[in-house]
């Protein structure tokens, strides 16, 4: 082995996407969750008025 992480191994490549993948759908549910937050708080005081 000349590379500590080579590309063919399938386990390894696995294990990457998948925290890749876990990250990017973290930040992408903090940041729709944030949206909805922010836009029922605006339908709410719209109602409100």
């Amino acid at each position: 082995m000349t590379t500590p992480f080579p590309v063919s191994h399938p386990v390894l490549e696995a294990i990457l996407v998948a925290s890749l993948l876990r990250r990017v759908a973290v930040a992408n549910s903090s940041r729709w969750l944030h949206i909805s937050q922010n836009y029922r708080f605006r339908r709410f005081c719209h109602t409100r008025l």
